[in-house]
């Protein structure tokens, strides 16, 4: 027992597993009982030998037959021990070679757990971080639309304040204006006071103040002392201290001569009764008297005036007021008065130099609209085989292939030609068209078992995939490292490995090859749009390899230009 746990323990089994140990186990107690079975059969050959030695002449004549059977037997039990020895020998050799061989399987198990767990792990931070990235998107866009909805309520609410000012405005207009034509009934005093009396005799204090009564009474007509400026939009009006002051000084002017200012005076009533419609048709009343010239101009003034804010109220209150007599009076005479005024603007004479300018502006006006909206529409208008055209080309002529003006048409999801700004816009999903285009193979090549592309990707002179490897996060290395026969079907594969000029015409005829390609949706993580996040200028550059050696190098779009992807 001793020795067994020994020959164990120098051996280094252990009680691990129960197979494999007892096993190694059994080996080990066979080997060491061979070993010490030969050491017995040894010592006893030993003994026999010394005793033959010893006594050789009894040996002899005695005992021969047994001498020669136990060397006999001694020689067969020796070779039968080193026959066992050297198997148990071999049985140990193989059982250490199988334990070996089982510790570097279980050392190559635990060092690919060990990485498919640090694979899992990353894996996870990476799904966390874009989880993460894209809350931050989501949060974003979420600020964003708060931002402009809050926009909207303060537009809102500025916009009802403004049109609540337009009410109040309009209010405060009308009122205005009832005031004015109450207080413009009063013009026939006025009237009755500019009729001079040859017998009344004018006060030197009063003959002081004649100027700016002369002064009052124009801004009263006229709106304003000089004849050159425009009259303003609402006349002055009297108040009633004043009108007294000037009631007195015309019955004072009564007694006076008529002097030069006097003339002047009589000139401009003379030049306003001279604007009186003459078809108007006046009616008296017991109630409201007929009003005068000067209060129809006046009246007409600050109607036409008021008339912005009679729309607003018109508009925003929806209520009609009806009518009083006196105010159906007045309409009457507003009327007549713009019927008039309309029938000399109708046909107003052409020589003169501001209506000529209007027409010159009109003419030129009209020759714009004509030329400019023609311009706007094919602007805005994408002409399907001109705008949405990509072409795609070789960057090296030394290449065992060689790509020639391979034309693409882009178009939306609905067959609509899609392009930006003049250029073509590819969109997801979609569709290509190839309309024309040669590839030269000048060597047999083999892109069905071994053809893999690499793309290189500038997105605005930042790169997203480089020589087949991505660079920037969101894109997978699937799309920019992948085999040929993932988007070329194997038999337009088998066509164009072979030496020759091959073309879509002879794809068409050869393998039915259809030359509108549909384009995938495009991939969304979490609900949004990988084409939404990616959209923008971009240039591709597609090599294909074959056993480790390019085969040809296209540009898409050629000629140095950038391709738009999902602009908007």
């Amino acid at each position: 027992m001793g020795g067994r746990s020994e020959t164990t323990k120098e051996h280094g089994h252990g009680l691990r597993n129960g197979v494999f140990d007892s096993e190694v186990g059994k080996s080990a107690d066979l080997v060491l009982a061979a070993k010490q079975l030969l050491a017995v059969f040894k010592h006893l050959d030993s003994e026999g030998r010394d005793r033959e030695s010893a006594h050789p002449i009894r040996y002899k004549n005695n005992n021969w037959l047994f001498g020669r059977f136990h060397s006999a037997v001694m020689s067969r039990l020796c070779n039968f021990l080193l026959i066992v020895l050297c198997l148990g020998v071999a049985a140990n050799l193989n059982v250490k070679k199988e334990r070996d061989t089982e510790v570097r399987h279980e050392n190559r198990v635990k060092r690919q757990t060990e990485e498919d767990r640090q694979r899992v792990q990353s894996r996870v931070e990476r799904d966390l971080w874009e989880i993460d990235y894209y809350n931050q998107l989501m949060q974003q866009h979420r600020k964003e639309k708060l931002q402009i909805e809050q926009t909207a309520i303060k537009y809102r609410e500025a916009r009802q304040q403004q049109l609540k000012g337009y009410v109040e405005a309009g209010r405060k207009a009308k009122a205005d204006a009832l005031a004015q034509a109450q207080v413009q009934a009063r013009a026939p005093a006025v009237q009755a006071a500019l009729v001079p009396s040859p017998t009344t005799q004018v006060p030197p204090t009063q003959i002081v103040t004649k100027k700016l009564t002369q002064d009052i009474l124009d801004q009263l007509f006229f709106g304003s002392t000089t004849t050159t400026q425009k009259p303003p939009p609402v006349p002055l009006l009297l108040s009633e201290k004043l009108f007294n002051k000037v009631h007195k000084f015309f019955k004072a002017k009564e007694a006076m001569k008529i002097d030069e200012e006097e003339e002047m005076t009589k000139k401009k009533i003379e030049a306003i009764r001279k604007l009186e419609p003459t078809t108007t048709t006046t009616t008296t009343t017991t109630t409201t008297p007929v009003p005068t010239t000067t209060e129809k101009e006046t009246f007409v003034v600050a109607k036409f005036d008021s008339e912005i804010y009679e729309r607003h109220l018109k508009h925003y209150d929806r209520v009609m007021v009806p009518l009083t007599a006196e105010e159906m009076a007045k309409v009457k005479v507003i009327q007549e008065v713009k019927s008039n005024l309309h029938k000399r603007l109708k046909f107003p004479r052409f020589s003169t130099i501001p209506q000529r300018e209007v027409m010159f502006r009109l003419f030129f006006v009209f020759v714009f609209l004509f030329l400019a909206i023609p311009l706007v529409l094919c602007s805005t208008v994408c002409r399907d085989g001109i705008d949405n055209v990509i072409k795609i080309g070789s960057i090296a002529n030394d290449l065992p292939v060689i790509a020639k003006n391979i034309t693409l048409l882009a178009y939306d999801y609905n067959m609509k030609p899609s392009c930006f700004e003049k250029r073509a816009n590819v969109v997801l999903p979609g569709y290509f068209k190839i309309i024309g285009g040669e590839v030269l193979t000048k060597k047999d090549i083999d892109v069905i078992k071994s053809g893999d592309v690499r793309l290189t990707v500038i997105k605005e002179d930042e790169y997203a995939c480089k020589d087949g490897e991505s660079v920037m996060f969101p894109i997978p290395n699937s799309l920019c490292h992948f085999e040929a026969t993932t988007i070329v079907p194997i038999d337009i594969c088998e066509v164009l490995q072979k030496s020759g000029l091959h073309t879509v015409r002879e794809l068409e005829i050869k393998k039915g090859f259809n030359s509108t390609l549909e384009l995938p949706p495009s991939p969304s993580v979490l609900g949004i749009s990988l084409l939404s996040l990616l959209s923008g200028n971009y240039q591709f550059v597609i090599s294909l390899h074959s056993q480790g050696e390019k085969m040809v190098e296209v540009a898409f779009p050629a000629g140095n230009t950038k391709l738009q992807l999902g602009v908007s």
